[in-house]
């Protein structure tokens, strides 16, 4: 079964309250989710660090996939200003980014590869708990894009540490910091089943 826009279509109307989803159509995240697909995969070749996977070692996936889904947003980021993307598409990508989490958590019962997405979206939804971009009322979740942005650029600086310098026993420590299921717990009603 591919991939599909389907999946975050369910997480995005089961987790963000009604003024959010009102103002995106599924339309427009459905292109989202297709930009969001081509920065990630473009940004796999755009930072790479010749000895990450070694000396991450069976660790590597995990910072690979979170910083490929964190530099897309930083890039595109750059892109607003230089006015070659909008606000708009930029807290599309944003939410997308946001639904991917939930997919993955879902998905990740019937297909455990990809506990390595799975692992970079709990630290990312942890990062924008904290930094208060995500805040949850009686019909779903407010987000602040502005904060959300400035969390991911945080995650990223800190993602990029690991992959530029950091090491396997430093890149152990960081993951455990973040245990997936007790991420997700508090968002399981949220989950697509």
């Amino acid at each position: 079964r591919g991939i599909t826009i389907c999946d975050r279509w369910s997480s995005f109307q089961n987790f963000f309250s009604d003024d959010i989803q009102k103002h995106y159509s599924r339309e427009e995240l459905e292109l989202a989710f297709l930009k969001a697909s081509v920065v990630h995969h473009a940004s796999h070749s755009l930072m790479r660090y010749d000895d990450v996977a070694l000396r991450l070692s069976e660790y590597f996936p995990y910072f690979d996939e979170l910083y490929a889904d964190l530099l897309g947003v930083k890039g595109c980021g750059t892109l607003l200003l230089k006015g070659a993307f909008t606000n708009r598409e930029l807290e599309m990508l944003i939410l997308i980014t946001i639904c991917h989490s939930f997919y993955f958590y879902g998905a990740m019962r019937k297909m455990p590869y990809l506990e390595q997405y799975t692992q970079g979206h709990a630290i990312l939804l942890n990062f924008l708990l904290e930094g208060e971009a995500l805040k949850k009322n009686k019909r779903g979740f407010k987000i602040d894009f502005h904060r959300a942005f400035m969390a991911m650029n945080q995650l990223a600086s800190i993602v990029e540490y690991y992959m530029a310098l950091g090491n396997r026993d430093e890149a152990r420590e960081f993951l455990k910091k973040f245990p997936i299921r007790k991420t997700f717990r508090d968002f399981d009603k949220y989950i697509p089943k």
